[in-house]
């Protein structure tokens, strides 16, 4: 018996091993390798006659994680000489290998950079590659491109007593970028009421609504909470407008 076995160990050894290389290999993920973006252009001035325009057009070569990952890729904005410490991302679609912006994007990507409207700025881009949270993204080398959006800033004007209902020396409020949203700074120590207008006329106004906190085109001269002053948070979209006491 004891003989037997022996005979049979060499077997049961091939049959193993055998077995093991069945397996396969493993695929492990590498630390990534980044690779290289360009882009078709070194200037680029936005303006509302070109935000339909495709303006700028970037490339590069995917990085790589030593298999077919599913790269998440992000293409990332900061001004010149802060580190990338505050970027401003645009996500892009894993696969890609270019992306281009119309100006109306674009615009919108330079404006939360708060670059100036009067002058160009100069900005580096770079692409940002990763697979996972528990893997290190991976950063192309940055490359400079000067940049200058417009502003698409929109305003009400708020007349009333404070001012003797006179246009020409009106406070007013602002969106930044016209989302319906407007924010300023009114003094009303001096008491009254006051009404909220798009444009330097009576064309159209808002005033008081139906309910505390509200605004309507129909409503009559709106009353500040006492004589203060006051931020004012206008919403056109949902007719609303919020006090908070300075």
């Amino acid at each position: 018996m004891l003989s037997y076995i022996k005979r049979l160990f060499p077997l049961l050894l091939c049959i193993l091993a055998f077995a093991c290389k069945k397996e396969g290999t493993n695929v492990v993920a590498q630390e990534g390798t980044s690779g290289t973006l360009s882009a078709n252009v070194s200037s680029v001035t936005v303006t509302q006659d070109n935000a339909s325009d495709s303006l700028i057009t970037f490339s590069w070569t995917p990085a790589s994680f030593g298999y077919q990952a599913a790269i998440t890729q992000q293409l990332q904005f900061a001004v010149a000489g802060t580190d990338f410490a505050s970027p401003i991302s645009v996500a892009v679609d894993n696969g890609l290998t270019s992306y281009s912006f119309l100006g109306s994007d674009l615009n919108t990507t330079l404006n939360k950079l708060g670059l100036s409207f009067d002058s160009l700025t100069t900005v580096e881009v770079r692409l940002s590659s990763s697979i996972a949270d528990s893997f290190a993204a991976t950063y192309t080398d940055p490359i400079q491109i000067k940049m200058q959006p417009y502003s698409t800033a929109s305003y009400l004007y708020v007349p009333g007593d404070y001012n003797g209902w006179t246009f020409s020396t009106t406070d007013a409020l602002i969106s930044e970028t016209s989302n319906g949203i407007y924010v300023g700074i009114i003094d009303f120590s001096s008491g009254g009421s006051f009404k909220i207008t798009p444009a330097a006329n009576w064309n159209t106004s808002y005033g008081a609504g139906a309910t505390s906190g509200t605004i309507s085109t129909s409503g009559g001269n709106i009353t500040p909470p006492s004589a203060a002053k006051y931020q004012i948070t206008v919403n056109t979209t949902a007719n609303t407008i919020v006090y908070e006491l300075q």
